[in-house]
């Protein structure tokens, strides 16, 4: 496995234990995120290959700072 996958997969793995840690459905950290329950799906489950920045980060701050406790 490249060094790129494993930081998508620890990507995907950290986004869905703060999920649980934050009790959030996918469709409301979707609502959070501005990214659809499908892209979430993908980033969680490790389906996305070479995800575009643009779907974790935002101008300033994470798309995922709701996870934050």
């Amino acid at each position: 496995m490249d060094k790129n996958r494993k930081v998508f997969r620890l990507i995907g793995d950290l986004v869905k234990e703060y999920r649980g840690r934050a009790n959030l459905t996918l469709t409301e950290l979707s609502e959070k995120t501005n990214l659809s329950h499908a892209t979430i799906s993908k980033i969680e489950n490790n389906c996305v290959q070479r995800p575009n920045p643009r779907l974790i980060t935002g101008s300033r701050e994470t798309k995922f700072d709701c996870l934050r406790g």
